[in-house]
């Protein structure tokens, strides 16, 4: 431990003994409220009338402050995948990629991820990507995660799920330090908040830094057939590392969740109350990430390719009460997003941030108005109606000039740069590189409602829809219908009927609008559900879900150059959780189960192999299956058991099994058996093999513990945690996933890949006085 460490600790327990007393939060009231009491606490998602948790039409699952600090989290992919029935994520060289209910991609555009409330997605890439990744969660208040359709109330883009990110806010007089430290991961952090509730400007202040280098030695398994097969120079496969890979390019693999080119994650946030009518909350956080890929060189030397990202969102808030009945509010929202990536296109010729070295240098703009009156004619009618404006525009990286304006737009349109003049030119077979001049910017308007209806004590029903309509696209229409009837007074049963939609990504609307296509139409998933909710008791619940799914999937066509159904796919599951608290202990079981009943592909995405005298082989059904990265069945469960007044105990586990990723073995099997070159046949099946003995497609089983130790008296309170990740483990791996590429290397065998994950130990520090 250095010094800088050695002096935080001793600042923060100097700080205790002489420190102002503080009062209890609201999430601490949480705390002391029974099951039943936290079940009826009315949820800000999902609806824009308001339901308690208990009768909220669908599933959702929500993860307080204190589960948060209790779980031994590197981030919010670790948070959801601990405490969403079914939920896992695996690593893309891009980034994680989240999946929930079956629906996992190369990107979170299936997922729409919200900051109190506002939308935080990327609309050009990745969808949801700031914030999940972040190691820092101590400004959160909770998180509200929907299982499922969300785009009646949200939007466009939340067809697979919702994520709701809902930040501290002023609820008493206090200051707070915090320090984390992963040594495995290189990873140290520190963080401060101020809050006061007892001024006429009532404050929140939130700001952190974390640094990481990641895992250093990162066992990647890796499958590279990247040039292709040659009988003298066979396919590289196995861990990375420098005696590695094809031609003798073995590289050591990059450090597992480091930050790029050494830049810290950098977060503040502020949340400040004027009246009880009008509130203003900003929120500053950066994003680096180190792609899982081959080491690559510039002319500064070895490097490794990444992304830097920027978030600024910044929302005014305005509500108001009418009359007695009528309520209206109403947001004023800026989001800026600051995006690049390096990908060394010029290799050692330049230096590492040249502009010709990247293949994305720009900001992405929102400025969104919003509106909603809530009228409620009475306890049991209750009424929402509003609407929407988005402007969106992109401009260059912030501070930059339109030099380095560079947009990867969809094929055949490569790379928007500005000015004719720049040294990024770059071009791809047949496709085209353009200069584009015109700003790129457009509108998107959206219309929604809801009416929440109390038939009779028994019954209720909830009609939402909302329509979305982009000038680069067709109308949005997401609609759903949910009846709510309690067949006794400890049962409820719910059924749910949905349709949500996702519009493509803004690059591909552009792409198809500028190439002279018509208005790109959107995804569409068709879905329902019935859920069953039985109180034993106060302290005992049970909530079961069967849900069927139906799914347009969308993609760019490159052929066509437009967006269409590139198939569709059929999905059924059932989830089912148990709760329990009552005294110390408090305890969650759940089980689920996703089930592909039918792929109807309407698009080629069989992959071929060419062996070493030219011959082609083609490997069928490649494609097939659209959630072959997701375990079919999982159990999970988490423990928390004060062991005394100032001692917890927490505990979390995961069994997965019948893993898709075996698919991917069958396909080895079908494709070397109909290979008549020997020693291709030969190098297939030894792949196989070896990712059999490591596991690959095998249950998996991981646990955390964590004991956090709290030392309060009258004044303040000092936290100490210690934890550790995958300290009882059995063939625990984070699956990796790539897609294959077009042309004559469709790379079929580097779907299959992992990271070994090892066990760590942490220390997490908390100060309140």
């Amino acid at each position: 431990m250095n010094i800088g460490r050695i002096f935080i600790i001793f600042l923060i327990i100097q700080l205790k003994l002489t420190s102002s007393s503080y009062t209890e939060s609201n999430s601490e009231l949480l705390m002391n409220m029974t099951l039943e009491e936290l079940m009826n606490v009315e949820i800000d998602s999902g609806t824009l009338t308001g339901i308690e948790q208990n009768r909220y039409p669908g599933t959702i699952t929500v993860i307080t402050s204190e589960q948060i600090y209790n779980t031994p989290a590197r981030n919010i992919y670790d948070l959801i995948e601990t405490y969403v029935p079914g939920a896992t994520y695996v690593s893309h060289y891009q980034g994680l990629r989240l999946g929930i209910r079956g629906s996992l991609s190369d990107q979170n555009y299936s997922y729409q991820l919200l900051l109190n409330g506002k939308d935080i997605n990327m609309n050009s890439f990745y969808g949801a990507m700031f914030e999940l990744h972040d190691k820092e969660l101590g400004f959160i208040d909770r998180i509200e995660i929907i299982s499922g359709s969300g785009s009646a109330t949200y939007g466009p883009g939340a067809t697979a799920g919702m994520i709701n990110i809902i930040t501290k806010s002023p609820d008493n007089k206090s200051r707070n330090l915090g320090y984390l430290n992963i040594p495995r991961y290189h990873s140290e952090g520190k963080s401060f908040s101020v809050e006061d509730n007892s001024t006429t400007i009532k404050y929140y202040i939130f700001g952190s830094m974390n640094e990481s280098k990641g895992l250093d030695d990162t066992k990647y398994y890796y499958v590279d057939r990247a040039y292709n097969f040659n009988e003298n120079k066979p396919w590289g496969w196995g861990f990375m590392g420098s005696d590695w890979g094809n031609f003798e390019r073995g590289t050591p693999a990059p450090n597992f969740l480091s930050d790029y080119q050494g830049k810290p994650e950098v977060k503040f946030h502020l949340n400040a109350e004027f009246s009880d009518n009008i509130s203003l909350s900003t929120h500053y956080s950066t994003y680096n990430h180190t792609l899982m890929t081959q080491q690559t060189y510039s002319s500064d030397g070895p490097a490794f390719n990444g992304q830097h990202g920027k978030l600024f969102l910044g929302s005014l808030q305005w509500k108001k009460k009418m009359w007695n009945d009528l309520k209206f509010k109403s947001s004023l929202n800026f989001k800026s997003i600051s995006y690049r990536s390096v990908n060394m296109w010029q290799r050692d010729g330049l230096a590492e941030d040249h502009i010709a070295q990247l293949s994305n240098s720009f900001s992405e703009n929102a400025l969104t108005y919003s509106m909603q009156f809530n009228y409620n004619h009475s306890e049991n009618a209750k009424f929402a109606l509003g609407s929407e404006f988005m402007y969106q525009f992109y401009r260059p990286e912030w501070g930059e000039d339109d030099e380095s304006f560079i947009l990867s737009l969809q094929a055949p349109i490569r790379f928007a740069v500005l000015n004719e003049n720049s040294k990024f030119r770059q071009f791809y077979g047949d496709s085209f590189t353009t200069v584009i001049s015109d700003d790129i910017d457009c509108n998107q308007y959206s219309f929604f409602g809801e009416a929440n209806i109390t038939f009779t004590d028994y019954f209720q029903s909830l009609f939402s829809f909302r329509a979305d309509k982009n000038e680069y696209s067709d109308f949005a229409i997401s609609p759903r219908i949910a009846f709510i009837g309690d067949i006794t007074e400890n049962n409820t049963l719910e059924l749910i009927f949905d349709r949500s939609v996702r519009l493509p990504l803004l690059t591909e609307m552009y792409a198809q609008n500028y190439l002279g296509a018509d208005d790109a139409k959107p995804e569409i998933r068709t879905g329902s559900e019935i859920v069953h909710i039985l109180n034993w008791s106060k302290n005992l619940n049970m909530k079961s879900s069967l849900y069927y799914y139906s799914i347009d999937q969308i993609s760019w066509i490159n052929d066509s150059v437009y967006t269409d159904v590139i198939g569709t796919f059929d999905l059924l599951g059932f989830e089912t959780s148990i709760n329990y608290s009552k005294d110390k202990l408090s305890m969650n079981a759940n089980y689920s189960f996703i089930n592909q009943i039918n792929w109807d592909q309407k698009l080629n995405t069989d992959a071929w192999i060419v062996d070493s005298t030219g011959t082609t082989y083609m490997i069928d059904g490649s494609g097939e299956n659209r959630i072959n990265n997701l375990p079919a069945q999982t159990l999970k469960t988490t423990v928390n058991y004060d062991i005394s007044d100032n001692l917890r105990f927490h505990m979390n586990g995961q069994l997965m099994w019948n893993f898709q990723q075996s698919e991917m073995l069958d396909k080895f099997n079908s494709a070397h058996n109909k290979l008549n070159d020997p020693v291709l046949k030969q190098t297939m099946k030894e792949i196989e093999e070896d990712l059999e003995e490591h596991g690959y497609g095998k249950p998996s089983f991981t646990s955390n513990f964590a004991f956090i130790w709290s030392l309060p008296n009258s004044k303040s309170d000092l936290k100490i945690k210690l934890f550790s990740q995958n300290l009882i483990s059995y063939n625990h791996i984070r699956y990796v996933i790539q897609f294959w590429e077009t042309g004559d290397v469709k790379q079929f065998p580097r779907q299959c890949g992992f990271i070994e994950e090892p066990m760590t130990i942490g220390l997490k520090l908390e100060y309140k006085f």
